[in-house]
């Protein structure tokens, strides 16, 4: 069981959306994520600064010694639970969020008027494991025009619902985290999909 989150809602959503960079450098070399902690230990530093959080008002320069021996060792612990954070998300299911982000290309085509709902995103990153459970329902059945994909969107509806794995949530939250940002970037959000991911409706 992956340790009780630490993080605040607006850290908790910093860290979801870099998943998609930490699983790329996974795949790139892993031995070596020294480029993805130095980047990710800057931007936590500027989105959430140790020394302002210790010393309210206060500049790390115009510390005392002692004090600023204390905001070093509180960022090399801050630093460490940071790796902690994502490599409990390296886990084999966690990483079905990188071997098949290719397969989530469509989930943001221009072409799409709406984010996708999280129970599409568990579709496409957990194919593997909801496959069998959809072809043991179909078996044997016959349907009717469409009938088929309503059963197969219900179904899927339903298992999401009834996710228990907080490393399966936490993938899936991580791409929509990704997606909206990128939707951002590219000018196709809406108001409320600039909403965080705890507030996007299912």
């Amino acid at each position: 069981m992956a340790p009780k989150c630490w993080a605040t809602p607006e850290q908790a959503t910093f860290l979801k959306e870099k998943l998609p960079d930490y699983f790329a450098s996974q795949k790139q070399d892993k031995k070596n994520f020294s480029v993805f902690w130095a980047r990710l230990k800057q931007e936590w530093e500027e989105r959430f600064p140790t020394t302002e959080g210790l010393f309210p008002g206060c500049k790390y320069e115009d510390l005392s010694p002692d004090d600023q021996a204390t905001v070093s060792a509180a960022k090399k612990s801050k630093h460490d639970q940071l790796q902690t954070w994502f490599r409990w998300r390296a886990t084999p299911k966690a990483r079905t969020v990188e071997k098949n982000s290719s397969t989530l290309n469509d989930l943001t085509d221009a072409n799409r008027s709406r984010l996708p709902h999280r129970s599409e995103i568990y579709a496409k990153l957990f194919e593997d494991k909801i496959q069998p459970i959809l072809h043991a329902k179909f078996e044997g059945q016959q349907f009717q025009r469409g009938g088929r994909l309503a059963l197969r969107n219900k179904i899927i509806r339903e298992l999401w619902n009834e996710e228990s794995d907080g490393e399966v949530k936490s993938a899936v939250e991580g791409h929509l985290a990704a997606l909206i940002a990128k939707r951002v970037e590219i000018g196709q959000a809406t108001d409320a999909e600039t909403r965080t991911p705890e507030q996007y409706a299912q």
